[in-house]
């Protein structure tokens, strides 16, 4: 079976060439307006869609948006993030394009995809934590700042940016925060673990924590020895933010080991600067 393709901006349809001579034409959607196709998706809908706009790239986004919307009617993100389907091909002219200035006007076919459905909720897991693991894939691209992804199946044309259009990167798409309080409104002590206290065991562990409605949701950690990152977390646990206090940051506990003048007397001496470092000092036990 021979396959023949047209392309137009507005509509692509290749054509199957059967035997006998006989076509059927494999329809693909007619062209749509980005923000008709942005405001049509549903939660965990895909959409075949054929759109025309600007197609942007850096070092951590690949956008693509609309130039004549730069608001839809609703208010809804005017602007999608971007992949392309195995085996789908870049043209030579959008390559170069991209290599040249980073953008393209562009034709795209593919499929839309609406935001992610919310998960099943784990109860084996605390609240504020499963609720975390339970919306984590409803949105997409880098920090999550894109509400619904194309996912390109053809590169239908590519030209160059009109001179005097106006392109958008990563931070005007991505949803607008207020900076966040970070007072901690209660913390209990934090403790030096006694094993590793006894065992020479010191170092630095970082941690990635998630705060939902003003209380620790979940935790990540990023790097430490086991046995100190289990005392560092069952301290974080203890912080209390400001009601309403949500978002993500990260805090850095320091474990130090250190020789004592005999008869000092002198215990684990601890230094807060909540929530972005914790310091705990011991008496090596070391003889």
């Amino acid at each position: 079976m021979r396959r023949f393709r047209f392309f137009s901006p507005f509509l692509v349809i290749p054509v199957a060439v059967l035997a006998g001579g006989a076509q059927r034409p494999e329809i693909r959607p007619q062209q749509i307006r980005l923000c008709d196709a942005l405001e049509s998706v549903r939660e965990g809908q895909r959409l075949p869609i054929v759109v025309s706009g600007i197609y942007t790239v850096g070092l951590e986004h690949r956008v693509f948006f609309d130039p004549a919307e730069p608001e839809c009617a609703t208010e809804i993100q005017p602007a999608t993030w971007v992949e392309f389907a195995p085996g789908a091909e870049l043209p030579p002219s959008l390559t170069a394009l991209l290599a040249e200035s980073g953008r393209a006007f562009v034709t795209f076919c593919g499929e839309l995809f609406g935001p992610g459905m919310v998960g099943p909720d784990d109860r084996s897991l605390p609240l504020y934590a499963a609720f975390a693991n339970r919306v984590g894939a409803r949105r997409y691209g880098h920090f999550q700042a894109f509400r619904t992804k194309l996912v390109v199946s053809e590169v239908v044309a590519a030209q160059p940016v009109p001179p005097g259009t106006v392109t958008r990167g990563l931070g005007d798409w991505a949803p607008a925060r207020a900076a966040v309080d970070w007072e901690v409104q209660h913390a209990e002590v934090p403790r030096y673990p006694g094993l590793a206290q006894r065992g020479g065991i010191s170092g630095t562990v970082v941690i990635d924590v998630t705060v939902i409605d003003g209380e620790v949701g979940a935790t990540e950690v990023r790097s430490g020895d086991r046995m100190l990152v289990d005392a560092a977390i069952v301290n974080i646990g203890t912080w209390r933010f400001k009601p309403n206090t949500n978002g993500t940051f990260t805090t850095t506990f320091f474990y130090q080991l250190e020789r004592r003048r005999r008869g000092s007397g002198q215990g684990v001496t601890i230094e807060l600067e909540l929530p972005e470092r914790v310091r705990v000092v011991a008496p090596s036990e070391e003889f």
